[in-house]
């Protein structure tokens, strides 16, 4: 079982200071943020949203039309924001720091898995933060 009341990130950020990071809540949502400004915005998604935006990183079919933003910078840096909020946050990441991310995404560190919804208990295999 996940402690959900911790930030993970993907294994191969390792020790760096700067990645995404990812909060899964009691209840479904996903938080996002930039590791460089901890107490900064954050990106929140259902647990719906969060599902079809990792299996379309992970290049299954599904594509990031839904709530999930990415946008690819020609300096290297990746943007991503929620679509249903367009004046909201926009968290910018750098290459290596997305590069580590999606190497999360393809091994299934931010995958969700709900095994018993009724009792609010949630199963997923993470990294945790150091």
């Amino acid at each position: 079982m996940v402690d959900l009341d911790r930030w993970y990130k993907a294994k191969r950020s390792g020790t760096c200071k700067a990645c995404v990071e990812v909060f899964h809540q009691v209840g479904g949502a996903t938080l996002v943020r930039d590791s460089k400004d901890p107490d900064g915005p954050r990106l929140r998604f259902t647990f719906e949203h969060w599902r079809n935006a990792i299996a379309a990183l992970k290049g299954e079919g599904l594509t990031l039309e839904d709530a999930v933003a990415v946008e690819h910078q020609e300096n290297g840096n990746t943007l991503m924001w929620h679509r249903e909020d367009p004046m909201g946050p926009v968290l910018s990441f750098t290459l290596p720091e997305w590069d580590a991310f999606l190497d999360g995404v393809v091994s299934g560190e931010f995958d969700r898995d709900y095994l018993t919804p009724q009792d609010g208990r949630v199963h997923a295999r993470q990294s945790v933060l150091a």
